[in-house]
């Protein structure tokens, strides 16, 4: 397995063997003993190769979702998972970034909100620790700025691309005061920031 990450680069100068390989690495995702090179070999190959990947999105994208369902994964791959689905909702076009996006983030959403009406324990606070890092992975690696480019002149592409962090991936995370009724987790995206409100216990 990590002789085809090794090759992804090759891969991207050979597209035509994704077909081949891919149902190889997503196969390995499911096994436990295969954890480490599996999810790194998916990472580099969605990394090299994510503007050949479009026609296999949905099928990766469902069977990463599967896997960090049933928790096969130690915490560090899963981390490293969300970060190649990053990589590869780039590649898509905007209403299909979405679309996942919403598919993916939707269930972790709905634990932040169910363990933020809990009383605070070490548990429960791990657990929001953990999905606000699957989150913050995921949007690290989500790079939608080559989209703006079709909204562009040819004077303005021409323009150097500032250096910085990812705009997508700016998480602000902002903990208020304790309002006077029961104030619900919430995230959302605008203007390529995500921003998580928790109940002030939780800070």
């Amino acid at each position: 397995m990590f002789t085809i990450g090794a090759l992804s680069e090759w891969l991207a100068d050979h597209p035509v063997m994704i077909n081949s390989v891919l149902p190889l690495v997503l196969h390995a995702l499911g096994n436990p003993e295969l954890s480490v090179s599996s999810v790194s070999t998916l990472k580099k190959i969605c990394r090299e190769c994510k503007y050949d990947l479009p026609p296999y999105a949905a099928n990766i994208v469902a069977v990463s979702q599967d896997v960090l369902m049933k928790q096969i994964h130690k915490t560090s791959q899963c981390m490293w998972l969300m970060q190649a689905l990053g990589f590869l909702l780039s590649a898509l076009q905007v209403e299909e970034i979405l679309k996942n996006l919403h598919s993916l983030i939707s269930p972790y959403i709905q634990q932040l909100e169910k363990l933020a009406e809990e009383i605070p324990n070490p548990s429960n606070k791990l657990a929001i620790v953990h999905i606000l890092g699957l989150l913050s992975n995921l949007f690290t690696t989500l790079d939608i700025s080559h989209h703006e480019d079709d909204h562009e002149g040819p004077e303005l592409r021409k323009l150097p691309v500032p250096q910085g962090p990812n705009p997508v991936g700016d998480i602000v995370f902002a903990i208020p005061p304790p309002p006077p009724v029961g104030m619900s987790l919430s995230l959302f995206n605008s203007v390529g920031n995500v921003v998580i409100v928790l109940p002030a216990p939780w800070g």
